[in-house]
Parts: structure tokens; sequence; C-alpha cells
């Protein structure tokens, strides 16, 4: 049976008439040509379809994908899906990679501290020490009485 079972229906019923006629909703034509669509739902079974997800290949530029990869290839190996050569080059090139990008992460996070570590001494650079503070709030306590430093009233 094709997508629309309303026209099959619909094909059979016309099969015994001269003329080919569609009958108007409501009547008991229409009831005819729905119980021959209804009959003709039940022969056919229904299909189940399973989902199945094709497996995408690895990016060899993330390191979690290069280390699934890896426990794939074992899968493979033990399921006789590939032979042992194909298996050890496979497997020396995706260490090589994982090697690599290991690598590559660890000088990321080096270069990260390291810039943590420089905009911290910058910080400190800027910053006052308290000691000029206190020259400061000398300098201006000695000049202006009755001022507000810091919080601090001073007469």
């Amino acid at each position: 049976m094709r997508r629309n079972s309303w026209v099959e229906a619909l094909k059979l019923w016309n099969k015994d008439n001269e003329k080919y006629c569609i009958p108007k909703k409501g009547t008991p034509a229409y009831k005819e040509v729905q119980n021959i669509r209804d009959e003709l739902k039940k022969d056919i079974p229904k299909k189940t379809t399973k989902k199945t997800t094709k497996a995408k290949d690895p990016d060899p530029n993330n390191l979690k994908d290069m280390k699934e990869y890896k426990k794939i290839l074992v899968h493979k190996l033990d399921n006789g899906m590939i032979n042992m050569e194909d298996f050890k080059k496979y497997m020396t090139e995706v260490n090589k990679q994982i090697r690599k990008l290991e690598a590559e992460a660890e000088r990321a996070a080096y270069a990260k501290a390291e810039a943590k570590e420089k905009a911290k001494e910058k910080a400190k650079e800027k910053a006052p020490t308290k000691v000029a503070m206190s020259e400061y709030e000398r300098k201006i306590k000695q000049l202006i009485p009755g001022i507000v430093v810091n919080g601090d009233r001073y007469l």
C-alpha cells in the first residue's frame, strides 16, 4: 500500500462502479470507504524503526575523543573486527596524538598560570603601599585640618 491509504481505499471502492466518484463526508458511502481503509491498514504490519547512530570519526584535536577512540580500537580487536597489525598501527598513531595533545594542554595551563601570576604582580605594582599611604595621609592632615581621609576624621 502506498502512503495515502484513503486513495487506495477509494480505488477499491470504485472498482465496481462505472464512474469514478468520491463520496461526500458523512454519507454511508463515505463510511464504506473508511471501513475499507481501516481493513487495509490492519493488513499492513507496522514499521518498527530502530534509530541507529553512525559513529562519528574522532576529532584528532580533541583529547577526550582520542582516548575514547583508543577504547573503541581495543573493543574492535577483542571482537575480531580488526587484525593485530592494524591495531598496532592505529594505536601507535593514537598514542602519539594523545601525547601531543597532552603536551599542548600542559603548555597552555602553564602559560595561563604564568599570565595570572603576571597580572597579580601588575596589580601589586599599581596599588599604593601602606607606608606611602600613611605619608600621604600625614601630609594632608598637616595641610588641611578637619579633613576626612579613608573614613577617618582628622582634627
